[in-house]
């Protein structure tokens, strides 16, 4: 198994590069893309969120994993030293990163083995030469051994799936376990899972799949999905109604053909033909909780069909 280093990063008097601070030597411009789209909503808000947030992401045979935090408190966290000089900027804000590697050359159920202070050393070993200069260049970082560990991905069902998006409710003492198992499967198959989601939009703009967030966020989005559903229901049979109705207008002027005909010869079996079919109608609207029966359709369609058979041949009813 092997891994190249992908870190985002400040440095210590420039702001974030748009391609990374490192990244792997073989990413494309689509690959860059791709992982920014999947970093950037885990690195907001990381001052307040007094947490990491742990990421694992796949797409088109590229997986990465890493870590989104403010720098001092994860080597804090993690009781690492040697990184100290690399906690703030030149004017004092905290350094927020992305943590994290590019995976390949895997095999089945195996997931690399990195530790928090392998992170930290990669952080060093390629941003210190980068920390102070004025310009600093995206380094590109070639794929190195690692050694993995076995891992059969069995994650427990989510408590709630708003709109496909899986959602854990934030369990610190199983978010690094659930991490490893998504890993897994996202060296398998197309995924993005991130932990200590603590705001909507993420979720909404359905950038991860799977996501561990808070008690009140599962609330509100079971709540939306209900609603999502319940409109859905409601728009299938609106257009169920109005597809039956059509129906309806197209045997009344069936109908009213066939008697002009004469291959209709009394109004009864007119009245019948048109019964069932209005009927129909009546029937759907019923059923409907959200819109009024209409039981007046039938005498509506009959006034209109009387009219026509009058103007067909004269007879009076």
């Amino acid at each position: 198994m092997k891994i190249a280093p992908l870190i985002h990063s400040r440095t210590f008097e420039t702001d974030f590069n748009s391609k990374f601070a490192v990244r792997p030597e073989d990413f494309t411009d689509r690959d860059i893309d791709w992982a920014r789209k999947v970093i950037l909503p885990s690195t907001q808000d990381l001052d307040i969120l007094n947490d990491v947030r742990l990421v694992a992401a796949s797409n088109n045979g590229k997986c990465i994993a890493g870590v989104s935090c403010n720098l001092k408190f994860f080597a804090e966290q993690n009781n690492l030293s040697g990184a100290e000089e690399f906690f703030c900027d030149n004017r004092g804000r905290f350094v927020k990163v992305f943590l994290g590697v590019s995976i390949k050359d895997t095999a089945s159920n195996q997931i690399p083995d990195i530790t928090p202070a392998d992170l930290i050393n990669l952080f060093t070993e390629y941003l210190a030469p980068e920390w102070k200069r004025k310009v600093p260049e995206t380094v590109l970082a070639p794929y190195r051994e690692v050694a993995d560990k076995n891992l059969i991905p069995n994650p427990p069902k989510p408590a709630q799936i708003f709109q496909g998006v899986g959602l854990y409710e934030i369990n610190h003492a199983v978010n690094e376990k659930l991490f490893e198992m998504y890993l897994a499967l996202a060296l398998k198959q197309n995924l993005a899972f991130c932990t200590n989601l603590d705001r909507i939009q993420p979720i909404e703009d359905k950038i991860y799949h799977v996501v561990t967030t808070t008690a009140n966020i599962i609330s509100r989005l079971k709540e939306k999905q209900r609603q999502i559903e319940e409109e859905a229901a409601q728009k299938k049979n609106q257009l169920e109604l109005e597809r039956r109705r059509a129906n309806t207008t197209g045997a009344y002027v069936n109908t009213a053909k066939l008697y002009a005909d004469k291959e209709i010869v009394s109004v009864e079996e007119c009245l019948r033909r048109l019964d069932a079919v209005v009927a129909d109608i009546i029937l759907v609207d019923d059923k409907m909780n959200h819109f009024e029966p209409k039981p007046f359709e039938f005498g509506k369609f009959m006034k209109r069909f009387i009219g026509e058979v009058k103007k067909i041949d004269g007879e009076c009813f």
